[in-house]
């Protein structure tokens, strides 16, 4: 595997996007589903309770009680919405990382990732509006952060992280996926020449991209064109362009990108 993490940003970057997606959303979800987003002391009794997003815990108990979604404060309805909110974005940026491991990413798709990130940073931070209930405004009551409250900000930095990392990566020409695949078969690509590595006769020829689209003219006749990249023995970018005619004649050509070494 030394070869992938050799290979940036191709692999290392991609596998450090996925471990903070991952952290990312189960923080997120960790603080809609606790219950101890608040601390409420009692001056007068010396008494503790809990209050969540989604459940509280009552005086002296350390059971979770479901909030009742008859008149609850505005306060505590905005928590509940920013912390579904960020739950929920955080889970559909992950999957899609998980998906785009296996293509080729595009700069603009890296950067709404990006940018999505953000949003969620800032929708875990609005999970605080939670402070402004009634409650925690009568001169007896105490109101401070709970563990979970220490949780969303953890969750909002990961956020962030995720954000930066996204913006940092630069667009590779291969997904993460073949990348690892390819080093675990001992083709750590042209990048290790330059450093006195041989990989051998036997490199593992990669299709890294193929995709077919018809187009058809006014009456109906189809033209196919199925276009392939893969990699040759010598590192070169190999593109084959291969077009069906309506009338059945086969058109292949092919262009060769050479590795240019410094």
């Amino acid at each position: 595997m030394a070869g992938c993490f050799d290979r940036l940003p191709g692999c290392w970057n991609g596998l450090i996007t996925i471990v903070l997606s991952i952290i990312s959303f189960t923080l997120s979800v960790n603080v809609v589903a606790e219950c101890q987003f608040i601390k409420v002391g009692y001056t007068v009794t010396n008494q503790v309770a809990f209050i969540g997003i989604y459940y509280h815990t009552p005086m002296e108990s350390y059971d979770c009680v479901e909030t009742a979604s008859v008149n609850t404060p505005t306060a505590l309805n905005a928590a509940q919405a920013f912390g579904v909110l960020s739950s929920l974005s955080t889970g559909a940026l992950m999957l899609i990382l998980f998906v785009q491991t296996c293509s080729v990413i595009s700069n603009r798709n890296r950067m709404a990732v990006a940018l999505f990130y953000v949003l969620c940073f800032i929708f875990q931070i609005l999970t605080f509006s939670l402070f402004a209930i009634d409650l925690c405004k009568e001169a007896t009551i105490k109101c401070s952060i709970g563990p979970d409250g220490t949780v969303s900000i953890v969750a909002a930095l990961f956020h962030l992280a995720c954000a930066i990392v996204n913006f940092m990566v630069p667009v590779s020409e291969e997904a993460m996926a073949i990348t690892a695949y390819k080093a675990i078969q001992g083709d750590s690509g042209p990048g290790y020449r330059d450093r006195g590595f041989d990989p051998g006769p036997n490199m593992l020829k990669s299709v890294l991209r193929e995709s077919v689209c018809e187009s058809a003219d006014p009456k109906g006749n189809k033209t196919i064109t199925k276009i392939t990249v893969d990699y040759g023995d010598g590192g070169d970018k190999i593109t084959t362009t291969e077009t069906t005619d309506p009338d059945g004649s086969i058109t292949i050509t092919k262009t060769t990108e050479t590795e240019v070494k410094v």
